[in-house]
C-alpha cells in the first residue's frame, strides 16, 4: 500500500517537466495524488476521456493539441510522465503564449495566417457548434467586425488585436487552463512558478545581451587596432576625426543581422529557384537522358577516383619536419668537418 502511495521514480519526460516548472520531488507528489484520483484501478495509466472528466471539461481540439505538442503516444491513454508534462506545459502558458497556441492549432497549413473560414470553424469548435450552425448574438457581431486583409487572411498580430477587442470570444480556450490550475496545486502555486519561469527567461535574456555587448566590444577593439595599424600610431591619436573614414574600410559585421534576409531577398531567391527548376525541366524535355549518359554517370565516380590515385602517385612525397631537420644537421656537420679538415691541411703544409 505504501509503495502504491509513494511517488514513482521520474522518467525522462517527468524530469523534463520538473525542470520546466522548477518542481521538486515533494511538489511532484501533488501531481501524483491527482493522477491516483483518476487512475482508481491502479493500472499506471489514465484514459484521455477520464482526464477530461477529472478537469470537468468536454474533449476538445485544445486538449488533444496539447498531447500533440508534447509528442505523447497515440494510444488513447496517458502514463504519469505524459500527465505531468501535459499539465505543466498547459498551466504555464501566459496569455500571449495561449493565443499563439490557439493560432497554431487553427493554422492548418502552418503558413503563418488563418483564413476567414478557418477562424469561423475555430469559433464554432470553441462554442460547441456544428459546421452548419450559425453564430448568434455578441459572438456573431465580434466575428463580423473582424478586419480581414484584402486577401481574407488574419496574421498573429491581427489575431491578438482581435482578442484584445473581444476577450470573451476565446474564453473557452482559457477555461481548460483555469480548471487545471484550480484542481492541481491552486492559483497561488502556479503564479509562483510562472514568476520563477519569467525571472529565468529575464536572466537568460540578460546573459545573451551581455554576451552580445561583449562580442561587440571585442569587434570594436579589433577594428580600432586595424585602423591604428593603417593610420600609424601618431596620426591615429592626433587626427582622431579621420578615424571615421577608416571605419568604412573595416566595418563591424553584425552577427545578429548577418544571416537575416529581407522579404525582397527571399522572394528573389524563390523566383530564381523557380526559374532554375523551370529551365531544368525544359532541358529535360528537349534533351532526354540517353543510356550512354546513364552509363557515364554510373562510372563517373570510379574514373574520378582512378584519376586522383594517379595524381597522388605522381606527386613527390612531402618531407616530414623531422627529416628536414636531420638533413639540415647533417649538412652543418659536413661543413664543419670539411672546415676542420682544411684547417688541419693548412697547418700541415705550413710545417712542411
Amino acid at each position: 500500500m505504501g509503495a502504491a502511495n509513494s511517488v514513482p521514480t521520474p522518467d525522462s519526460r517527468t524530469l523534463k517537466a520538473m525542470e520546466l516548472g522548477h518542481i521538486n520531488m515533494k511538489e511532484l507528489g501533488i501531481f501524483w495524488s491527482a493522477f491516483r484520483s483518476i487512475d482508481k484501478k491502479l493500472t499506471g495509466s489514465v484514459d484521455i476521456s477520464d482526464f477530461y472528466k477529472f478537469f470537468e471539461e468536454k474533449r476538445s481540439i485544445f486538449g488533444d493539441a496539447i498531447f500533440e505538442l508534447i509528442d505523447c503516444n497515440q494510444s488513447g491513454s496517458l502514463d504519469f510522465g505524459e500527465f505531468v508534462h501535459a499539465v505543466v506545459t498547459y498551466c504555464l502558458f501566459e496569455q500571449d503564449e495561449m493565443l499563439r497556441f490557439c493560432f497554431y492549432i487553427f493554422d492548418k497549413d502552418k503558413n503563418g495566417y488563418i483564413e476567414q473560414e478557418e477562424l469561423r470553424w475555430m469559433v464554432n469548435i470553441l462554442y460547441g457548434l456544428g459546421p452548419t450552425d450559425k453564430l448568434k448574438g455578441n459572438t456573431k457581431v465580434a466575428v463580423d467586425r473582424l478586419d480581414f486583409n484584402d486577401d481574407g487572411k488574419v496574421d498573429f498580430k491581427e489575431f491578438k488585436e482581435f482578442n484584445r477587442s473581444f476577450p470573451a470570444l476565446f474564453y473557452p480556450a482559457f477555461r481548460i487552463q483555469v480548471n487545471m490550475i484550480n484542481l492541481i496545486a491552486g492559483d497561488a502555486w502556479w503564479e509562483k512558478k510562472k514568476r520563477w519561469l519569467q525571472d529565468e527567461k529575464d536572466r537568460k535574456r540578460a546573459r545573451e545581451e551581455y554576451s552580445k555587448r561583449k562580442e561587440k566590444a571585442r569587434l570594436r577593439k579589433m577594428q580600432q587596432r586595424k585602423i591604428r595599424k593603417k593610420m600609424g600610431y601618431v596620426r591615429y591619436f592626433c587626427c582622431f576625426l579621420e578615424r571615421k573614414k577608416y571605419e568604412l574600410l573595416f566595418p563591424i559585421e553584425d552577427s545578429d543581422n548577418k544571416n537575416e534576409k529581407t522579404a525582397a531577398q527571399l522572394a528573389e531567391e524563390r523566383a530564381k529557384a523557380r526559374e532554375k527548376a523551370k529551365h531544368l525541366a525544359e532541358l529535360a524535355i528537349k534533351n532526354p537522358e540517353t543510356e550512354e549518359w546513364h552509363m557515364y554517370k554510373a562510372t563517373k565516380g570510379k574514373r574520378k577516383l582512378v584519376k586522383e590515385q594517379r595524381i597522388l602517385k605522381q606527386k613527390r612525397p612531402r618531407v616530414k619536419e623531422m627529416d628536414r631537420e636531420e638533413r639540415k644537421q647533417q649538412r652543418r656537420s659536413k661543413k664543419h668537418h670539411e672546415a676542420a679538415f682544411d684547417s688541419y691541411a693548412k697547418v700541415g703544409r705550413a710545417r712542411g
